[in-house]
């Protein structure tokens, strides 16, 4: 009686210790109810039941009418989400109307998640849907350009709060704004290993022979899931598609990933010769080969691209950074929170795609010697306008009718030269002759609505003197639309005549 009495108890303590830590691991370790995403989203769930509630939020006319859509003046920004989680944004979808022929640059979309105060989307919104040079139709798996929309499927969770803005930053009201934003209201917390959606934007006007173009570089523990690129040549070739990407992982020196060439990277080849395509994750969406422009878009998702302290993802421009292009691109990434702020949006004037290109070696008309004939004349600041401009200013002189100021250049190699002069039009802007070394060699029409880049006159039939080269401009009218006489002048391009054979 005695020892089946011990063996009893020695038994119970035992079972009784496991029972609570069963009890314990179903209650106390796991407290928290939590919501599998991948039930929600996944192709192969879609059978089974779903412990959420689709919510959709859009731009409906509350009055009763037919007038769907928002108005977000020039300058402003409209909050047209703002919710508490936890939930996960499924679907966005937007149409806009602008008069803005850049609206794809000046209108910017921002995402913030939990209440953080900097955006963990800040990106023109051509850019974010795949194309930044003009509204190009398209459909990939999670992005796309249809139907004079815009889409985007990105599964976007959130703990506490989501909110979405679009910042007007062109010059007119958004009279035209619809919107729809599809969010899965869960009944749980979001797992602890749910990574938050990112996406930045990035230019270089013009790229660095020493370094590659940079896409994106941050810290902490993610993975990259997408890439969209746009690049424009100087000098409208598709040379700079020879550029190979490299992907730096987690402070590495070499890269892991090391392509063989642009085009490849976007899974195209042959530097793109059959022209544009799309696919589910892939494809060209844009090319224009007499101005040398390209928008390509890869989609990550079986082959994700994971860190866990840093990423660094660059390209080439051409091989072995041999040209100078105009790059921009849109990188889409999960990251978990919280991580240090990516860099903001330059200014409008910036973002919006190059209207001209010029050739390196501008001599700019503000570094040379003016005489100015008496006139007034001053460095102006041409940042707002659009980056065509060298260096973001122009020489601006405040013209009269029937009036000559002159440029001059110094320290040129005696010879004969093309003489490319880079000028500005606008509202206020005049006609001139323009003399090279004294011989009338060209004329310049300076009025245009808008403020913009005209791009080049070649000035010929012209000895060239050792050592300098003579401008002139004599001021001749104005168009009958142009308030002033004004001249504005960007830069000069010198380009050798050569000697025939004989």
């Amino acid at each position: 009686m005695q020892i089946d009495h011990i063996f009893m108890k020695r038994n119970f303590l035992p079972l009784f210790t496991v029972f609570i830590l069963l009890l314990f691991s179903f209650s106390g370790c796991n407290p928290v109810n939590r919501t599998d995403i991948q039930h929600l989203i996944s192709p192969s769930a879609l059978p089974y039941l779903k412990n959420s509630k689709m919510i959709q939020v859009s731009s409906y006319d509350t009055s009763g009418g037919d007038m769907d859509m928002i108005n977000i003046p020039a300058g402003k920004k409209a909050i047209i989400l703002d919710v508490d989680g936890p939930g996960m944004i499924v679907r966005i979808w937007f149409s806009i109307k602008s008069p803005d022929p850049y609206y794809l640059r000046r209108t910017v979309l921002r995402m913030f998640w939990d209440n953080e105060q900097k955006p963990s989307v800040e990106v023109p919104i051509g850019d974010f849907f795949g194309c930044g040079f003009k509204y190009t139709r398209y459909s990939s798996q999670y992005l796309g350009m249809t139907g004079d929309g815009f889409v985007c499927y990105f599964p976007m969770p959130f703990e506490r709060q989501a909110r979405i803005e679009i910042l007007n930053d062109t010059r007119y009201d958004l009279q035209g704004f619809s919107y729809q934003v599809n969010y899965q209201k869960f009944e749980g917390a979001l797992e602890q290993d749910v990574a938050y959606f990112h996406a930045f934007w990035n230019r270089s006007v013009s790229t660095r022979y020493d370094s590659n173009y940079t896409l994106l570089k941050t810290e902490g523990k993610g993975h990259l899931v997408g890439v969209n690129l746009n690049i424009q040549s100087y000098d409208g070739n598709l040379d700079f598609l020879y550029g190979d990407e490299m992907i730096y992982v987690d402070g590495e020196k070499k890269p892991s990933i090391r392509g063989t060439g642009t085009a490849d990277f976007f899974s195209g080849g042959l530097n793109f010769s059959s022209g544009s395509y799309n696919t589910p994750f892939n494809g060209l969406i844009y090319k224009n080969d007499s101005l040398g422009q390209i928008s390509a878009y890869r989609l990550f998702i079986s082959d994700q691209i994971s860190f866990k302290k840093n990423i660094r993802v660059t390209i080439e421009h051409g091989h072995g950074n041999k040209l100078t292009a105009d790059y921009s691109s849109t990188v889409y990434w999960y990251h978990m929170e919280t991580h240090a702020p990516v860099t903001s949006l330059t200014k409008p004037g910036q973002r919006i795609p190059l209207r001209i290109v010029k050739p390196t070696g501008l001599i700019e008309a503000e570094a040379l010697q003016l005489k100015s004939g008496g006139l007034r004349s001053k460095i102006m600041d041409m940042s707002d306008e659009g980056a065509d401009w060298s260096g973001n200013r122009q020489l601006f002189i405040e013209a009269r009718n029937s009036t000559d100021f002159e440029l001059i250049l110094s320290g040129i190699k005696q010879g004969s030269y093309y003489v490319d002069l880079y000028f500005t039009v606008g509202p206020v802007y005049g006609n001139a002759d323009v003399y090279v070394n004294s011989v009338k060699s060209g004329s310049l029409s300076g009025y245009s609505p808008y403020l913009l880049p005209q791009g080049k006159i070649r000035l010929e039939g012209s000895p060239t003197a050792e050592g300098f080269i003579n401008l002139k401009f004599r001021i001749t009218g104005k168009d009958t639309s142009s308030n002033g006489y004004n001249v504005g002048i960007d830069g000069v391009y010198l380009t050798p005549i050569l000697s025939k054979p004989l």
